[in-house]
């Protein structure tokens, strides 16, 4: 059973903390395909369409009042259900008969509506897609103008909230099943053809373009966050609608290690192990060296250097060196190469990055592994709202090429170091800064 438009089921009468199984058969039409164990709990998903406040006429599934049989498991009884803001229904209660298990009715009560249902203490996230027809009509180059004209929009529709039961994690390409109520699906081998990436800071200027470079390039993305949640969300929901590709948006601090631990099991959860670790995230700050204080001092480092020990760290432990692949990306920046007066702290930490970058690629390349390092220049991003005109204009009249850059240009050059055209390339520093370092 899987679950591709969710919404949750609380059995509100049934025992918190107990779960129990049930054998449900492989296919109603061919008894020797056997049963398989699948467990129930309190907490249920089921099709936010089998639930209707007030239900259209021969409506026979769930409304206040009236009941339906889980498939397989018990029969229940609605009772209402909890709307957001905005009136969306989040949750469906229910009430059940546990005299009932397995479906039966043991006083011979007629109940019409049968639905499926997924466990919500035990089941997997899954993408599902489904596809229609090409075109909108049969022949479109019998049609007037360019067959660009019946091109189907509802042609591929990816749905990335799905929850199946749990003995689908690890099913394997190109193995098929039947989905009860929705029909024949197989699993796609990712890993082949897709990569997970996670962008720290990927709710900023330079992070929403490679999380968007890599998108358009085919990965998956997990958009990391520490507080621009509706930033990160927002980016993650229009990856997903115009890449096609799944984006989730993911918080964490990435100082705190814990923190960290938290943001990596929401990704290996949702999109699975991280192939693609691009540590961005960072903060900046200008100040005499004289007047920075310890605490200046330590969250300079703490985000900005520690922040990426902790993140790859993980990322390695985690996935890269188990599969024998991956690629780390770090930004660092062209202060951390020259440094620069008045950012002493920042170019200590950035300098920092590009020796991390130069001894790890040097550690884990019999592993797979490609540790890069972009070192960026002057980028119009948030970081440089603080400077005037003036200011700015001095900064690209010191340039070569008499511009400063913008963060498609770190994402361009990012999304090709992460490529299997940059299989050859490691430990390397690129500085994408229009020569201002040269």
């Amino acid at each position: 059973m899987c679950v591709i438009h969710p919404v949750k089921l609380v059995i509100t009468n049934y025992p918190e903390g107990q779960t129990e199984t049930f054998e449900v058969e492989n296919n109603p039409n061919r008894p020797e395909d056997g049963f398989r164990t699948v467990t129930f709990s309190r907490e249920c998903w089921i099709e936010a369409e089998d639930f209707m406040e007030e239900p259209i006429k021969k409506y026979q599934r769930l409304y206040p009042g009236n009941e339906v049989r889980l498939k397989s498991a018990y029969i229940v009884k609605c009772t209402g259900c909890k709307k957001d803001e905005n009136g969306n229904v989040t949750e469906v209660y229910a009430e059940y008969d546990p005299e009932t298990r397995g479906g039966n009715t043991p006083d011979g009560r007629k109940v019409r509506g049968t639905i499926h249902w997924v466990d919500a203490e035990n089941y997997v996230d899954a993408e599902v897609r489904l596809y229609d027809n090409l075109f909108t009509v049969p022949d479109p180059d019998a049609q007037e103008g360019s067959f660009l004209d019946y091109l189907n929009p509802k042609s591929l529709e990816v749905l990335t909230d799905c929850k199946a039961e749990k003995s689908l994690a690890t099913a394997e390409a190109p193995k098929s099943f039947q989905f009860m109520r929705l029909g024949y699906f197989c699993v796609a081998s990712r890993k082949s053809n897709m990569k997970t990436a996670l962008v720290t800071g990927g709710a900023g200027g330079i992070g929403s373009a490679i999380c968007t470079g890599l998108a358009r390039a085919g990965c998956q993305v997990a958009v990391h966050y520490n507080t621009k949640k509706e930033t990160a969300e927002a980016l993650a929901a229009q990856l997903q609608k115009s890449c096609g590709i799944k984006a989730i948006a993911v918080q964490a601090d990435i100082k705190d290690r814990e923190s960290v631990n938290r943001m990596f099991d929401k990704v290996d959860k949702s999109l699975g192990g991280v192939d693609i670790l691009v540590n961005n995230a960072g903060i900046a700050q200008q100040k005499l060296f004289t007047d920075l204080t310890y605490d200046d001092w330590r969250a300079m480092l703490d985000t900005n250097l520690s922040g990426v020990f902790n993140c790859s760290q993980e990322a390695l432990r985690r996935h890269m060196l188990p599969v024998h692949s991956g690629v780390i990306l770090n930004i660092s920046s062209m202060w951390g190469q020259v440094g620069a007066s008045c950012e002493v702290h920042y170019s200590a930490a950035k300098a920092g990055v590009i020796g991390l970058t130069k001894a790890l690629a040097k550690e884990v390349g019999l592993s797979g592994v490609r540790v890069n390092c972009i070192a960026p220049g002057v980028i119009m991003t948030d970081m440089m709202k603080d400077f005037d005109g003036e200011t700015i204009q001095s900064l690209r009249e010191e340039t070569p090429l008499n511009a400063l850059g913008t963060p498609k240009d770190i994402a361009d050059a990012a999304v090709f170091l992460c490529s299997e055209k940059a299989k050859f390339i490691t430990g390397q520093v690129l500085g994408v800064n229009g020569g201002f370092i040269i």
